[in-house]
């Protein structure tokens, strides 16, 4: 009798042990690592973008419905406006299919374009930018479709992207060698991925987006000093991915906030180790939701990289976790045994998924119910002993 009670208490203290490894209270956390300082993590670069030199592009040539390789090509098709920033030249209101790889190239140009209120539809890439000069195009309010390639391919500096929408498409928006690219309020549904970096010379935006059933929300990949602010990423496959596959450029201090990441199929965000590398660091992820993702498994995220911050150290605010267990921090996978010190309590964001109020807390629950079960053993069993 006296070993079925030994037996009863053993299982009470190994659910005890169960639940406290799920979380982690702050006092008993190691001694948390400083992240490497970086001064160009702390201040914005110059405004002031280097001057890119063009190739003469007078030989040039793709099968482009609008092939544009100089400033007079723009005047050539006669489309309004006079290239400076107040008025540029408008390419606007079409709407265009080919089967041809390309449908509207620009290359080498320094006057300012506007590219709004169209609908393309192309076998391969729909727009081909760059390089051009600096801040001179904005493509707004089109419909961007390919047969599963580049929506836009970009090689320009400080274009902006907005309030469009791409669908079907490999990637919506492919960008690589350049920097200061703002992508703003737009939609990709349906996509392969929906923004993929590579090599690129960092310091983009991709702020109030809504992505949804795509593979892959946003892939940054070799691409330093990204934010990406106030996004939805609605049933992806994987929101956001960090990969770097050489220490320089990597995919280091980048922001990640205000974002709502729900119902991806797999990690919401994932900070990948190259081959065992920890090239992606010192990024910071703070100020979001996660909410039903990677169900499947014991985190929402992934962290695979070095020095990544899951918490803002001077606000003390971490992020929301669908799944914290209600005290102490949460723990990420990954190599990186990363933790978020600071999780939230309640969604910073509106769910499509309630997320059942059972949830919240349970470590406190399950801990209390073992604790009742163990002294109630003891006692017990010390009634039972007195009583012989």
């Amino acid at each position: 009798m006296r070993e079925r009670y030994v037996i009863i208490i053993s299982v009470s203290v190994l659910l005890i042990t169960s639940c406290l490894g799920h979380f982690v209270l702050p006092g008993l956390l190691l001694e948390e690592v400083n992240p490497k300082k970086d001064n160009q993590f702390d201040s914005y670069i110059s405004s002031q973008l280097t001057q890119r030199y063009f190739q003469d592009n007078s030989n040039r040539s793709t099968d482009a419905i609008i092939e544009i390789v100089c400033d007079q090509n723009l005047s050539d098709y006669g489309f309004p406006g006079t290239g400076t920033a107040s008025d540029p030249f408008r390419i606007e209101n079409l709407s265009l299919e080919t089967t041809s790889f390309y449908l509207l190239y620009i290359y080498g140009t320094t006057k300012h374009i506007l590219i709004r209120n169209c609908t393309f539809f192309a076998r391969r890439s729909t727009i081909v930018l760059g390089p051009l000069a600096p801040g001179t195009v904005t493509i707004d309010n089109c419909t961007i479709r390919t047969r599963n390639y580049d929506g836009i391919l970009c090689h320009a500096d400080n274009v902006t992207i907005s309030n469009c929408l791409f669908e079907r498409n490999y990637d919506g928006i492919s960008y690589s060698s350049c920097s200061f690219l703002k992508i703003v309020n737009n939609t990709f549904r349906n996509n392969y991925r929906g923004v993929f970096t590579f090599q690129n010379d960092g310091w983009s935006t991709i702020i109030d987006n809504y992505f949804h059933h795509n593979s892959g929300g946003v892939y940054i990949i070799n691409s330093p000093h990204t934010t990406i602010c106030g996004n939805v990423f609605l049933s992806n496959r994987v929101s956001i991915l960090f990969d770097s596959t050489s220490p320089s450029p990597s995919s280091s201090f980048c922001v990640v906030t205000d974002n709502r990441i729900e119902n991806s199929s797999y990690y919401g965000i994932i900070i990948t180790g190259f081959l065992g590398q920890d090239f992606s660091r010192d990024n910071l992820i703070f100020g979001n939701s996660f909410a039903n993702n990677n169900n499947s498994a014991s985190s929402q995220a992934k962290d695979d990289g070095l020095y990544n911050m899951w918490y803002n150290k001077t606000a003390k605010q971490g992020n929301y976790w669908s799944d914290w267990w209600g005290v102490g921090g949460y723990k990420i996978d990954g190599w990186a045994k990363s933790y978020d010190f600071y999780p939230v309590a309640k969604p910073l964001h509106d769910l499509e998924t309630p997320v059942p109020v059972f949830l919240k807390g349970r470590a406190i629950i399950f801990s209390a119910i073992a604790f009742i079960i163990l002294i109630s053993l003891a006692i017990s069993l010390l009634f039972r002993a007195r009583a012989k």
